[in-house]
């Protein structure tokens, strides 16, 4: 079982806790006892690039005065997750200043996190493996979020979906010195090989040729994301949109292959047979 609130609902019940003194660690510097340290959610290209583009489910989930379910909030509710994240690629610290927060990378676990992209950044795969994680002993891990289940449940169901614990195509790195958590998700370029020069055919060149190299083959027929042309002997392979999909080396610029210089190998010449000594003379014979 578990409960959905709006963002203003979590302030409230968190600010009458804090109010009890049930949940002192919102005053507390990261690192003390009980703080529950800081997290930063971004979303990176191959090269750890910030990428922003695409979009995000997201919800913050907290255990309030000794409740056994968790109670969730979306962060769609918040400015800097939606179209934060699509406009900057990160939360920074707003995460860490603006969800509510109760206890510390300790039990009793107390704060959930549910990621999940729906829509990658143009040129970009999807990722859509959810990440579920609790915030307790070791930082933010699926450990934690399968030990903050209520006994007899596999996960949360938010938005009709059922998050199981994991970090599916996320990673997160936790530094319990400084207790800073960081979660990632890392989105890769789509790509097409990158075409090789076609083949090409150099016989021998006859008396009076200069070259005779040319390509062995018809032009490479056109695919949904290259085109080719000729001109003047040279093949020109052209990405299509690309924007949307780039070479297998992460390259976009068209590849130009020109014909090779001609190996220059003569053909051989055959002797032509003659008829004897005076082949052309009438004569003969030597003697």
């Amino acid at each position: 079982m578990h409960t959905v609130i709006s963002r203003a609902s979590a302030r409230r019940w968190v600010g009458a806790i804090v109010g009890l003194g049930l949940a002192l660690a919102l005053a507390a510097p990261a690192g003390a006892s009980g703080s529950p340290g800081t997290m930063t959610i971004n979303k990176v290209d191959s090269t750890g690039a910030l990428l922003p583009g695409g979009s995000f489910d997201g919800w913050s989930c907290s255990k309030f005065d000794g409740d056994p379910d968790l109670t969730c909030v979306s962060l769609k509710d918040y400015p800097w997750f939606a179209p934060g994240m699509t406009e900057v690629g990160t939360s920074g610290d707003s995460y860490t200043t603006d969800i509510p927060r109760v206890g510390g990378w300790d039990l009793p676990i107390t704060e959930c996190l549910v990621l999940r992209e729906t829509a990658a950044p143009i040129g970009y795969a999807v990722r859509t493996g959810p990440a579920f994680v609790c915030r307790g002993p070791g930082g933010w891990t699926e450990q934690n979020a399968v030990a903050a289940l209520r006994p007899g449940l596999t996960g949360v169901e938010l938005d009709g979906t059922l998050f199981k614990p994991g970090l599916g195509d996320w990673t997160v790195t936790n530094d319990a010195t400084t207790l800073r958590a960081t979660i990632n998700l890392v989105n890769e370029r789509v790509t097409t090989p990158k075409p090789i020069a076609p083949s090409t055919s150099d016989p021998c060149n006859p008396d009076g040729t200069a070259t005779n190299v040319a390509w062995a083959g018809a032009l490479p027929a056109n695919t949904a994301t290259v085109r080719w042309s000729e001109a003047n002997g040279t093949r020109t392979a052209t990405l299509v949109d690309p924007v949307a999909v780039a070479w297998s080396d992460l390259t976009t610029a068209p590849l130009a292959f020109p014909l090779p210089a001609d190996a220059g190998v003569r053909c051989a010449v055959q002797a032509t047979p003659g008829r004897g000594i005076g082949a052309n003379t009438g004569v003969d014979d030597a003697r």
